[in-house]
């Protein structure tokens, strides 16, 4: 088995703003840019640049950290001016390099021509993207994705769904990529819909990235509605999508209406009052009914009483 490298520039190391998992990072993005300048798919015309592709999980499984702390360190590479992003629809973002972060690349870019004359290496696509570096310093494994590998950092990539949420609906779909993708789409419609009803739409606390309630509170929820969904489709999406709109009311602190029962000072019973026929629903009048005085004396105490009550 071949040992693989990557370089680790001194300049990033000493630099003060920029942390070991920083200085890592940024080499990592560098040694795969190595390979993007050798293929036309990796160079974006309107930026006039080549570019990388290196999901958030990814990079979290080489940096031994988790998603968010890359997303954390991505960020941090953009303020320093090492890295520029461009999101993408549906796939993880397009990582430009930019001058500062190109510190030893002068090997590679000498012999850049332009892009349409490039072949292209069969070791190098969107969906394999591979080492190649011969330098001293940090050891990695190739990378390979496959089908569930590349939709995993898709949605982890562009909506920022907690990895815990992936492998749940992955868990209930059976790894079935295009069950998998409804299930997120019904998950973005009930999110958007509490959100949208209640004039939230787009707040910070509707983002997946920003609020705590929409990581492992969203998982464990997934796998306790998963447990009782219908064996058929239709019902079983309805049913998940009733749920979520009941989970997001909740996540995004919202309170619910809540039904006022009235409660009586008096700790007296209550009494059954005499009611006569005609004050009773569906009662009809006709001219053969009279009142005998009995009931006109009954029904005139009744009302008397209503008077002398102390509310």
């Amino acid at each position: 088995m071949t040992t693989k490298f990557i370089k680790l520039p001194y300049e990033f190391i000493t630099d003060p703003e920029l942390a070991t998992n920083g200085a890592v990072a940024i080499s990592l993005l560098l040694d795969l840019r190595g390979l993007s300048v050798k293929n036309r798919d990796f160079y974006d015309s309107k930026q006039g640049e080549y570019f990388v592709i290196f999901p958030l999980e990814r990079m979290a499984q080489l940096l031994k950290v988790t998603t968010r702390t890359v997303g954390k360190i991505y960020k941090k590479l953009e303020s320093l001016n090492y890295i520029t992003r461009v999101k993408q629809f549906n796939a993880p973002d397009k990582i430009f390099l930019t001058s500062r972060a190109n510190v030893f690349s002068a090997d590679v870019e000498e012999n850049i021509s332009c892009p349409q004359e490039k072949k292209v290496p069969s070791n190098h696509s969107y969906s394999n993207q591979t080492y190649k570096s011969t330098s001293n310093t940090v050891n990695t494994d190739n990378l390979k994705y496959n089908k569930i590998d590349k939709w995993k950092n898709s949605v982890s990539g562009s909506l920022h769904l907690h990895s815990m949420v992936i492998d749940k609906i992955l868990d209930y779909t059976r790894n079935n990529v295009k069950r998998a993708y409804k299930i997120v789409g019904i998950i973005l419609n009930a999110k958007k819909n509490i959100a949208t009803k209640h004039d939230i739409l787009n707040q910070p606390e509707t983002r997946f990235e920003n609020n705590a309630n929409l990581g492992t509170k969203l998982a464990i929820k997934l796998q306790h509605v998963f447990s009782f969904l219908p064996k058929q489709t239709d019902e079983a999406d309805k049913y998940l999508m009733t749920s979520l709109k009941t989970f997001f009311l909740d996540a995004f602190g919202i309170v619910k209406d809540e039904i006022v029962k009235p409660q009586a000072e008096s700790k007296q019973p209550v009494k059954e009052m005499f009611t006569p026929d005609w004050l009773k629903p569906g009662y009809v009048a006709t001219k053969d009914d009279e009142i005998t005085e009995e009931e006109r004396l009954k029904t005139e105490a009744m009302i008397r009483s209503f008077g002398n009550r102390t509310i």
